[in-house]
């Protein structure tokens, strides 16, 4: 009865103390008071468009997007409370994956909190990107592998979830192919993995998993595959030259995203994996493979920090199995490396700005370069908006948002390299008097297309210790 108390007792304690960090980070988010980044205002753009795909990204993110902004308007905090509440549901998956497998409440609430206060964690939640709704999905497969190992028999729903749930990381971000990656290597290692991944209830998911891609796969198709292309100019692997900086660079962020003595405890366990159960085995490849793989493009080519993620909710659910229950040194010391970098991380982000080390001093200038703009368009007749930069024209879409005018990317050449070359046409703009926003001058090329050019005014923003410039041009009778 005493051990059932206690059980519970670590039950309440987690259920209130991630919903009190949820409410805090959506609080904090509010207190931040920050503009949209420009990827956010591009998800948020896509959202008003909906669509089976985009240039740089799957649908799902904007599709969620959409469902919040019909729930609580178009503001920037309504959009990010995506993050930290998709964030606290992932916490709660781990929290009863944890559970399945240890039959602890106690190793269930460190792995829970390993993922909540993980350092990355706090500071994606203060953005909304397709990395979150990936992590749900990713902690939800690693879910049904569990519950699949754990049933044996009728698994047939589970097969079906596993393909659901694939599927719709699938459609949040195309970096979940890297845990089919790491389950098809997991074969080659062991008897039981082939088992599990060789067998036709598996073909079950696979099956579920092409039917609800299919449509996402003919957007591509129709589009010339626009988004492989993209992904491979991300990766930039036409270019190859050898970095072993870059590599060391990478892994020193995954080590400082997942929290410095969870990583290098589970990089020590990697060296014995031979003496881990199956699913230990799974989870610490499904970990440790897209990093090494992203690590490599670092090398030889580049690579963003958070492509590797995918396999860290496997990583919080496997680290609680490998602990010994008797032994509470270690897990104090997990959720107090995890409790401190992620309080350096809230506090920087509002006291940096003192010091001129603003991390979203890149955004800060959008709001009062739109009010200038705006002021601009409505002190005109006959005018028309365009950039020449896809990050400028997103954050201003959703800052003018307001304004009903014709507004287009420019594109000087016949090469598609972003959502709205693909999406918008320059063209359509003539007639109109062409209000020019962009960080140079006008080209040559369109100036040819206006009887006269007329620069307004140049403005200077403050990024941290540098300038931003933006100059304002009319192009007359644009044709």
């Amino acid at each position: 009865m005493l051990n059932q108390s206690k059980a519970f007792s670590y039950l309440n304690f987690f259920l209130l103390l991630s919903f009190t960090i949820l409410l805090l980070r959506i609080i904090l988010n509010i207190q931040i008071d920050l503009p949209l980044h420009f990827d956010e205002a591009q998800y948020w753009d896509w959202s008003q468009n909906l669509d089976w795909g985009y240039f740089s990204k799957p649908p799902l993110l904007a599709f969620l997007i959409r469902v919040v902004t019909e729930l609580c308007g178009n503001g920037e905090n309504c959009i990010r409370s995506l993050s930290p509440f998709l964030h606290f549901l992932t916490s709660l998956i781990i929290f009863y994956s944890v559970h399945l497998l240890t039959k602890s409440f106690k190793k269930a609430l460190l792995g829970s909190f390993l993922y909540l206060l993980m350092p990355g964690i706090s500071f994606s939640s203060f953005l909304i990107s397709t990395d979150v709704p990936l992590l749900l999905f990713s902690s939800l497969i690693a879910l049904c592998i569990i519950k699949i190992f754990n049933s044996r028999k009728n698994t047939f729903l589970l097969f079906c979830l596993l393909g659901l749930f694939f599927a719709l990381g699938f459609l949040s971000k195309y970096a979940i192919f890297y845990l089919l990656l790491s389950f098809l290597f997991s074969t080659l290692i062991d008897k039981e993995c082939r088992r599990f991944f060789f067998n036709k209830s598996f073909l079950l998911s696979i099956i579920i998993i092409i039917i609800l891609i299919f449509p996402n796969l003919i957007w591509n198709y129709n589009n010339e595959f626009v988004t492989l292309s993209h992904t491979a100019s991300n990766a930039n692997l036409s270019h190859i030259k050898i970095n072993i900086f870059q590599g060391i660079t990478f892994l020193l962020s995954q080590i400082f995203i997942f929290g410095v003595i969870p990583f290098l405890f589970l990089f020590k366990k990697t060296l014995s994996l031979q003496r881990s159960n199956t699913i230990q085995k799974i989870f610490l490849i499904t970990f440790i493979l897209p990093i090494f793989i992203v690590f490599l493009l670092a090398i030889f080519s580049r690579a963003n920090a958070n492509w590797a993620v995918v396999g860290y909710p496997f990583a919080c659910i496997l680290l609680p199995t490998l602990l010994n229950s008797k032994k509470n040194f270690m897990n104090n010391m997990f959720i107090l490396n995890q409790l401190t970098f992620s309080t350096i991380i809230v506090i920087s982000i509002f006291f940096l700005p003192i010091f001129n080390l603003d991390p979203f001093a890149n955004i800060k200038h959008i709001k009062p370069l739109s009010n200038i703009i705006k002021n601009e368009i409505t002190n005109r007749n006959n005018i028309a908006l365009m950039t020449d930069d896809r990050e400028d024209y997103a954050q201003l879409l959703y800052y003018l948002k307001n304004i009903d005018i014709k507004k287009a990317k420019w594109n000087g050449d016949i090469k598609i390299d972003d959502h709205y070359e693909l999406t918008t046409d320059h063209n359509d703009l003539k007639g109109y008097d062409v209000l020019l926003v962009t960080r140079t001058r006008p080209t040559p090329t369109m100036e040819s297309k206006a009887t006269s050019t007329e620069k307004v005014n140049s403005f200077n923003f403050k990024t941290n210790k540098r300038l931003k410039t933006f100059n304002l041009y009319i192009l007359k009778n644009w044709k």
